[in-house]
């Protein structure tokens, strides 16, 4: 092969003028910042770092986090139960008792009206007094009919699901605020016959929340006996319903004062919406004057408040029984 110029070769060869120059020495900056020891080995800790997170992140994984979305605790799903429970918030409703006086008690001559005008009555009265949940006894075929054609925006339970004996008690909640999930009955002595008390689970749909409603009317008068097998039957029921950990509500005309407050209070968590204490020693029962009609709630997140029992014109007009509400707030659900 012939001789190959190097051109990078001419480029170092210095021009014939200038060889008899003094090279210049090489440049140097004019400053040279200077690093403590610490922080250059920080730099480099951080820059391994971050090399190794890019290294180890799952592929597609974005590179920042949408501060939108919750990060969950670990081992936690967010669609795990345990975690959904753990963000429900308090419920919060108004909760009432109301005998309405059956037809039977004023198809004659009397001071009350017929048992359907009462019924439409009792209707206003669920509406103006914004009940969301209530318990009614005494119930008959025609007042139920007028209930159901007046209250379009509450359900009736259980109507006549749990045949005719079980038309007396019903539970009506507002269709808007719950949802019914559950229900069942329990057989007591009642005025010399055997009947159902009905109870229900609803849900919130605000708030998911879960409740049970248990409705009572306890033998009247002299049945002492009556009224003792409903109490024992009725105290079995709640204790089965807080095995799940959900509030109880209990309502109804008990046909008793101390007594039943005493027995049931003693010996099961609820507590009744107008105070008192009892334990299976002692019993403190709210101040007089006290009904034989009870709102009462079971679990330690239950409160209740502006407890009232409403005597006016309109509810004479309706019944011989006052008709009792009450504020009620189940506070947020911990595990």
């Amino acid at each position: 092969m012939g001789h190959v110029t190097n051109p990078f070769q001419e480029l170092r060869t210095r021009p014939p003028g200038l060889a008899s120059l003094p090279r210049m020495p090489p440049l140097q900056p004019l400053f040279k910042p200077q690093f403590p020891r610490t922080l250059r080995l920080g730099t480099t800790l951080v820059t391994t770092a971050l090399l190794a997170v890019t290294l180890l992140a799952p592929a597609g994984a974005p590179a920042t986090a949408d501060p939108d979305v919750p990060i969950p605790s670990p081992g936690i799903s967010p669609t795990d139960p345990v975690s959904r429970a753990k963000r429900l918030p308090a419920a919060r409703f108004k909760i009432s008792t109301f005998n309405i006086l059956g037809s039977q008690h004023t198809a004659g001559r009397g001071g009350y009206g017929p048992g359907t005008k009462r019924a439409r009555i009792t209707a206003r009265l669920i509406k103006r007094r914004d009940i969301d949940v209530i318990g009614l006894q005494e119930v008959q075929e025609d007042q139920l009919r007028v209930l159901r054609r007046n209250l379009p925006g509450y359900t009736v339970w259980p109507g006549r699901q749990l045949g005719g004996a079980g038309v007396r008690l019903q539970i009506v909640f507002r269709k808007s605020m719950f949802k019914l999930v559950d229900h069942g009955k329990i057989m007591t002595r009642f005025d010399r016959q055997t009947r159902p008390v009905p109870w229900v689970l609803l849900k919130s749909r605000l708030t998911g929340r879960k409740l049970y409603a248990i409705d009572i009317h306890n033998s009247p008068q002299g049945l002492e006996g009556e009224r003792d097998s409903a109490t024992r039957e009725e105290i079995g029921l709640i204790r089965r319903l807080r095995r799940h950990h959900r509030p109880v509500f209990v309502l109804g005309d008990m046909n008793e004062k101390e007594e039943w407050f005493c027995r049931v209070v003693g010996h099961t968590d609820l507590h009744s919406a107008n105070g008192g204490q009892a334990t299976r020693r002692s019993c403190d029962p709210p101040d007089r004057p006290l009904r034989i009609d009870w709102i009462m709630g079971g679990g330690r997140s239950v409160h209740f408040s502006g407890y009232r029992e409403f005597d006016d014109a309109r509810v004479r007009q309706a019944s011989d029984h006052e008709l009792l509400r009450a504020a009620v707030r189940i506070g947020p659900k911990r595990r």
